[in-house]
């Protein structure tokens, strides 16, 4: 299991770009500066990550190797190239993503999806056009899916967040990790709260935007265990 000090240890500014296949680089680096990768041109719909977060989200992944990796809400793709371009270099040989977005088509053109066949992630990436109140329960119930690392990047109303938190802590095993995005938000932050102080989770803080919560131990509370927790991001 990796620890809080290995993970602090990270140089998580360190250029993604200058260490990743010229692909993938450039492609991310164009959806940075200019909001498009591939495809049709999409509205910005705040959904997509920048450069210091896909710094820091290449080199975490590259980092843990993780052999099972899933992501709650793909847009243009730009966090599942990184994850993808992070697990090639770490030596995955055929890495396999799976993506939760419920608004691939509609909002985005699949431009997610073409985005990262532009990159040559075309047979890796797999996409779950559902809403993660659906998607995520088929996963753990139908597929009996196992993973070792979680990119939580969708609906940041607090109801959202804590049942896709929920759902993918069935998923995780002990050692695996999940990484929130815009843990600065107060509802996302409300979520990491409750599991720090609920349930066998050590958090460490990336940025004050992503923050990773690390499975320690499986849950062992009695059925009226119940610890308060902070709502706001004081803690």
């Amino acid at each position: 299991m990796v620890a809080p000090a290995e993970i602090r240890a990270i140089d998580y500014s360190a250029d993604a770009f200058s260490r990743m296949a010229p692909g993938p680089a450039e492609l991310l680096r164009r959806i940075v500066e200019t909001g498009q990768g591939e495809g049709e041109p999409t509205p910005d719909a705040g959904g997509e990550i920048g450069k210091a977060e896909i710094d820091a989200l290449y080199n975490l992944v590259r980092h843990l190797k993780p052999q099972a990796t899933l992501e709650v809400g793909l847009a243009k793709g730009t966090s599942a190239i990184t994850i993808l371009a992070a697990l090639v270099d770490a030596g995955i040989a055929v890495p396999v993503h799976r993506a939760i977005d419920p608004f691939q088509s509609v909002v985005y053109k699949r431009n997610g999806l073409r985005n990262a066949a532009h990159c040559g992630f075309g047979e890796n990436l797999v996409l779950i056009e559902d809403s993660s109140h659906r998607a995520l329960p088929y996963l753990l119930m139908s597929e009996k899916r196992r993973f070792d690392f979680v990119f939580l990047d969708g609906n940041h109303l607090f109801d959202f967040t804590f049942l896709e938190w929920f759902y993918c802590d069935k998923m995780l095993p002990v050692g695996g990790t999940i990484l929130f995005d815009d843990a600065d938000m107060p509802a996302v932050a409300a979520v990491i709260n409750f599991l720090a102080t609920n349930l066998p989770y050590e958090v460490v803080t990336i940025s004050a935007r992503l923050r990773l919560a690390i499975k320690t131990g499986e849950d062992g509370r009695l059925w009226s265990d119940f610890t308060p927790f902070a709502t706001t991001t004081d803690r």
